[in-house]
């Protein structure tokens, strides 16, 4: 829920192209990043965070070029000392930020943290600068802040990542980019691809388009999380026992051998057949964490999911309103909804892959299989 930029992969390249610009500062940018969790509320304490492992890249690709350090901003000071570690510099406030950096990229919880950060932002003078929006947001949010920096001489770019922690460690996550101008967009590219991720997909000068694509790829992951859930329900639920009694398997069957490999098609064979077909691909994790019902985790000793109900059902509405928007009709998105809401009142904010319990408590099993 949050990111960050990335400088090119040395300084030459960047002083290279630094006379078709008019602003003296894209010679040697000074970036910032200000991230959120629940509108500026309960961040991360340490590098768990997708976030915080970009801000991370970034500080040392910084280091290593000899540029200025990231600056880095959160409500809570010491949330960001890990960022500080690496040479980070941590910013007061966010007119602090908006005051020392030129570049300033943001990833936020929701559309109303987007809203207020950018309303503290954009006080300062800001005229000449850029602001990279990579938070999961409708259009229509992306449109207003853009507005409200464009009244301010700023320019707004929409940018969104799309990926798991594990590709913002390793600097592979999928960027979008529009909004601006070619100039800025193509000035700005550099920073993105290869030091936070490995593709970029530029899209054209309506930053709305930036958040519809994101949600359209968003569309595809709730929906493979709901296949998962379904197909895997299935397993469990087809599951049969031996027409006759154990015993009567021998000299076949080991009995001692059953409690490894149980008898019957259960969600662990239908586990092992996605983990054989679709190796390499998301289906395999989200169905790890479904059948080993990591998803169910403690929130009263502050466990964070991975990624919550709450974030998935607001990812959900909005990629609704957008297909109503459009005349597009999206059942699967809207069967996915009521199941998030059901999930959510059963157990709180868990993690997302929990509405396979939804599922498996319509076919008459427990929400979860395992005893705690």
């Amino acid at each position: 829920m949050f990111t960050e930029p990335c400088p090119p992969n040395s300084k030459s390249s960047v002083t290279s192209v630094s006379e078709t610009w008019a602003a003296p500062w894209y010679a040697n940018p000074r970036l910032a990043i200000t991230y959120s969790q629940c509108s500026l509320q309960n961040p991360p304490a340490d590098l768990s965070f997708p976030p915080l492992y970009q801000a991370a890249n970034l500080q040392k690709h910084l280091t290593a070029t000899g540029q200025p350090p990231l600056v880095v901003f959160n409500r809570s000071a010491s949330r960001a000392e890990p960022l500080r570690a690496l040479g980070a510099v941590v910013a007061a406030s966010l007119a602090d930020v908006s005051h020392r950096a030129d570049v300033v990229f943001t990833c936020l919880s929701n559309d109303a943290a987007v809203l207020e950060t950018y309303e503290q932002l954009l006080e300062d003078t800001v005229e000449g600068k850029v602001f990279l929006e990579q938070s999961t947001v409708s259009s229509d949010t992306t449109a207003k802040v853009a507005e409200m920096a464009r009244k301010k001489g700023a320019t707004l770019l929409g940018s969104p990542i799309m990926g798991p922690p594990a590709s913002a460690v390793s600097a592979q996550l999928v960027i979008i980019l529009a909004g601006g101008t070619v100039e800025i967009r193509d000035r700005i590219s550099p920073y993105l691809v290869p030091i936070l991720g490995r593709a970029l997909i530029p899209l054209g000068n309506d930053e709305r388009d930036a958040s519809k694509l994101k949600l359209t790829g968003n569309f595809f992951i709730s929906s493979m999380v709901e296949m998962l859930a379904e197909g895997l329900t299935l397993g469990e639920a087809a599951v049969s026992a031996y027409p006759f009694p154990v015993s009567d398997l021998d000299p076949y069957v080991n009995p001692t051998n059953l409690a490894h490999d149980p008898p019957g098609l259960g969600q662990h064979n239908v586990q092992k057949l996605i983990n054989a077909v679709f190796a390499g691909t998301p289906l395999v994790p989200y169905a790890e964490r479904m059948v080993s019902e990591s998803y169910d985790i403690d929130l009263a000793a502050g466990e964070r999911a991975q990624f919550s109900i709450s974030g998935a059902k607001k990812d959900v509405s909005h990629i609704l309103n957008l297909a109503k928007n459009h005349g597009a009709k999206l059942p699967i998105s809207e069967v996915i909804f009521e199941h998030l809401q059901q999930a959510g009142e059963e157990k709180g904010d868990i993690d997302f892959s929990g509405i396979v319990g939804v599922l498996r408590k319509d076919a008459g099993l427990p929400f979860n299989l395992k005893k705690k």
